[in-house]
């Protein structure tokens, strides 16, 4: 009968180590996510701030020296732009409004707007 008190209190001693360890673990498993939730909403809100809304239909900028104000493709968005270069009547008012142009579409259609402005 000893043997058998004894074997049941080493048994719950090591059932009572097994769940400290368990408890540990979770502990650990927890803290990592949330460390990881941390960082995922860290990343979100500096991926916010980088958005910036584009510009609504035209907006005007002066010219260095003058108060007049200039007409560039750069002031529109895409679509808009490429309907203005579609629009304008000859090739020097085409050359001025895409000067400085970057984006690839509005790039496209710029060659096409030329050929049917020189007919």
């Amino acid at each position: 009968m000893a043997k058998k008190k004894a074997n049941k209190k080493e048994l719950k001693k090591k059932d009572a180590k097994k769940k400290a360890n368990k408890k540990e673990l979770k502990k650990k498993y927890t803290k990592k996510k949330d460390a990881k939730k941390k960082k995922s909403k860290k990343k979100n809100s500096k991926k916010k701030l980088k958005k910036v809304q584009p510009l609504s239909g035209a907006t005007l900028q002066p010219k260095a020296q003058e108060n007049e104000f200039t007409d560039h493709s750069s002031n529109y968005k895409v679509l808009d732009a490429v309907k203005k270069l579609r629009s304008l009547k000859n090739p020097e008012e085409l050359l001025a409004f895409t000067k400085g142009e970057k984006r690839l579409t509005i790039k496209k259609v710029i060659p096409a707007a030329m050929k049917r402005l020189k007919k």
